[in-house]
């Protein structure tokens, strides 16, 4: 792999920024437009390919999340920097990780870093930055990229922080461009971080930090005796609800009391529905575990399986995640206090280890944004979340009750 990072510090004023390209090894899109920050960006980024004869960047919601958590992670240095230092300088610096936490099995990737402010239109000084900054620029009109992640974040003291993620792949399904197509209204750049909220009967307790607090959001919803799944149905970037009642499943695209998207009928009433992005789309669906036989689905629809094995023994508790970063989910399993995790989807088990009590209800979730998921432990009412596979304990809180359910999911993008 060929690195050339790529620095530059612009003699503009209240601003600047930073830019870097990977590469890996040596058509026209539809258009679509933007209303939320992020897709202004990528609209000005897209005129200025245009207007050098080359194809529009198809939007990635995956290139959207790294992106977003960088912004937001170097706006969080900035806060902890001023917190010690009033006259701290606003720190800028690439994502060291970037070609880990993006989809992999990329050719190329480059990133363009920037900040601003006192600017009466940050977003559009961002692109005007990008574009008067020869590397900046240059990876804005780099022919081999055909996709596009844009983060933006405003943090509290008038900083407007913002990145560009550029890739090179070979399809949209291994760039992570959902399938739906992003609303024009809507942004789908997440934090990617996932918080835990809370299920009580038919009440949702919604909380969109991760710790204690008030819920930021409150509804009843179907029955207390509902299943209750969390997934990103339609691959926009945020995470919604679904409901198995036996063997049907009532799929919701918004969060709240509302009408159902979809609903059909799949498997037995007494299977295990499990959750996951088991094809790198972008989008999840709902599976099943049927002793320790596992029925996977590709498409959020009633039966028609895509394939199915056995795996680990009946009484084992599947746990699906994204365990190794690379935009697909497999399944673990929880036998006791011992977990087996695996990258791939039928078996193989990549790492294991022992982890609390046998009795600890296992959380999946990626709770720091790093895009890879880690297993935390809910005891009681007490959270015990990690950041890492078997590792160290980072936050401790309590939240509701023991009785409650918890609900792993980012509902805010």
């Amino acid at each position: 792999m060929v690195l050339q990072l790529r620095v530059v510090l612009a003699a503009l004023i209240a601003a600047a920024l930073l830019a870097g390209t990977v590469v890996h090894a040596p058509a026209a899109n539809a258009e679509v437009t933007y209303k939320d920050p992020e897709g202004r960006i990528i609209d000005l980024t897209n005129d200025i390919r245009k207007g050098v004869g080359l194809n529009s960047l198809k939007r990635s919601a995956k290139l959207d999340a790294v992106a977003e958590n960088w912004a937001r992670t170097m706006a969080a240095k900035y806060e902890s920097d001023l917190k010690s230092d009033p006259y701290a300088s606003v720190p800028l610096w690439h994502n060291p990780n970037t070609g880990t936490q993006i989809p992999s099995n990329w050719y190329a990737w480059g990133e363009n870093v920037a900040w601003n402010m006192y600017y009466n239109d940050p977003v559009t000084q961002l692109s005007t930055q990008w574009e008067n900054s020869p590397h900046h620029y240059e990876n804005i009109v780099k022919p081999r990229f055909k996709y596009i992640g844009v983060g933006y974040y405003l943090d509290k003291y008038g900083v407007s922080w913002g990145v560009q993620v550029f890739g090179d792949y070979t399809s949209d399904t291994a760039a992570g461009v959902a399938k739906t197509p992003v609303s024009a209204t809507k942004a789908v750049a997440s934090d990617g971080i996932e918080t835990i909220s809370l299920n009580r009967g038919n009440r949702f307790l919604i909380k969109n930090n991760l710790g204690t607090g008030k819920a930021h959001k409150t509804f009843r919803l179907g029955k207390s005796t509902d299943v209750v799944l969390t997934g990103d149905w339609d691959g926009d970037g945020d995470e919604e609800i679904a409901i198995k009642r036996g063997n049907k499943y009532l799929i919701y695209r918004k969060l709240g009391r509302v009408g159902t998207w979809k609903v059909f009928r799949m498997g037995k009433a007494s299977d295990t529905a499990i959750v996951g992005d088991w094809d790198g789309d972008g989008d999840d669906t709902i599976s099943l575990k049927r002793g320790n036989r596992y029925y996977i689905n590709n498409k959020l629809q009633g039966n028609g399986f895509a394939r199915s094995f056995r795996l680990g023994k009946a009484s084992d508790t599947a746990l699906a995640g994204d365990f190794n970063g690379n935009g697909k989910d497999t399944i673990a399993l929880k036998r006791g206090n011992k977990y087996f995790v695996t990258y791939k989807l039928t078996g193989g088990v990549a790492k294991s280890f022992r982890m609390g009590n046998a009795s600890d209800t296992a959380l999946v979730g990626d709770f720091n944004g790093s895009a890879s998921d880690s297993i935390s432990l809910k005891r009681g009412n007490t959270y015990f979340v990690k950041y890492a596979l078997g590792g160290s304990t980072k936050k401790t809180f309590r939240i509701g009750k023991s009785s409650d359910t918890p609900l792993v999911a980012d509902f805010d993008g």
